[in-house]
């Protein structure tokens, strides 16, 4: 009853051509919504643990809104119903394998996922929704590796410290399995620079779309270069910066000031400018910039600003400034401009 109710809100029936494509239509949307749905119930004891609270249990009723937006969202994507005796397509089944992965933390095998449909995907450049499946699942890899390789620092300088006679076997323990995690960060950078230089930007469509890659292969370059230093990190960081300034440049031109798209690459390349290039002023002059200009871009009723992606990367803006505005004392009016 609630898919039927669901899916008659999402003007489905509408669209299908008699009674027997409609049974067929709901038959696979309940397929995949009750293949959602079971994961979804598995999640409660993540949510919710031994003894719910009100909180709880409201994210996980969020949870599963999200799941059965994403399982209407998934038959709209793939166009008009599938025929009988039809299942789901390869491309399909690899995004559901993404979705369990990411539930389950499996972080490697969900970019294995995404990465196949990325590369079968030349004639119809993934959706919006597998666009953030993908940086999801990259990132998450990629903070693994940066978590991991901050941790081997601090135990670095901590055995540094240290004088006795097995210390610097200690040391060269470190370094070498500190040299293993840079070059798996760095292999996950190049894969990702490779999609978006192959597969990716070449097919982009729109603006957004080019922005997104574009920024994410910044991130990327981004990452590399964090831990990396003299020449080598030179040309990680100059990689980053051509991504950012071409993506921040169409950003400008082509979106709204207002989009998530470009407000989320205004707050990332004013990190690089922070984080990579040590240029606080900088950062807080993109940051509070970008701000500014979604602030007046604001209409008197505040419908420009009212998805939840826009507010959300206003606030990070907003967050970032406090930090930048201390290292930067010469700012003027730190981040008031950015008040509602």
């Amino acid at each position: 009853m609630l898919l039927q109710t669901h899916l008659g809100c999402q003007g489905r029936f509408t669209r299908c051509r008699d009674p027997t494509s409609v049974a067929r239509s709901i038959t696979a949307s309940q397929a995949r919504l009750s293949r959602t749905l079971c994961l979804s119930s598995c999640q409660l004891d993540t949510f919710a643990g031994p003894s719910p609270t009100r909180t709880s249990k409201r994210r996980f009723l969020k949870f599963m809104a999200t799941s059965i937006d994403e399982a209407v969202a998934a038959e709209a994507d793939a166009g008009q119903p599938a025929e009988a005796g039809a299942g789901a397509s390869e491309r399909e089944l690899l995004y559901y394998a993404a979705k369990v992965c990411e539930q389950s933390q499996r972080y490697p095998d969900m970019a294995s996922a995404m990465r196949k449909i990325v590369q079968g995907a030349l004639d119809n450049e993934p959706s919006a929704r597998e666009r953030s499946l993908l940086a999801i699942a990259y990132k998450n890899l990629a903070h693994q590796h940066r978590a991991s390789l901050r941790l081997l620092q601090r135990m670095e300088h901590l055995e540094q410290d240290e004088q006795d006679a097995s210390s610097q076997q200690r040391l060269a323990v470190l370094r070498g399995y500190t040299s293993k995690v840079e070059g798996e960060l760095q292999g996950v950078c190049d894969e990702v620079s490779e999609m978006v230089d192959v597969f990716l930007l070449p097919f982009a469509t729109t603006p957004e779309a080019a922005v997104y890659y574009l920024g994410m292969k910044a991130d990327f370059c981004r990452y590399s270069a964090e831990f990396k230093s003299g020449e080598e990190r030179e040309a990680a960081a100059t990689a980053a910066f051509e991504a950012y300034t071409t993506a921040w440049d169409t950003a400008q031109s082509e979106l709204s000031p207002v989009h998530p798209a470009r407000l989320g690459l205004a707050s990332t390349f004013a990190v690089f400018h922070a984080e990579v290039l040590g240029q606080p002023a900088q950062a807080y002059a993109l940051a509070k910039g970008a701000l500014d200009e979604a602030v007046a871009d604001e209409d008197p009723f505040g419908e420009k600003l009212r998805n939840n992606d826009t507010i959300a990367m206003m606030q990070l803006l907003r967050n970032n400034l406090k930090v930048w505005k201390r290292l930067v004392p010469q700012a003027a009016g730190g981040a008031e401009g950015g008040k509602q």
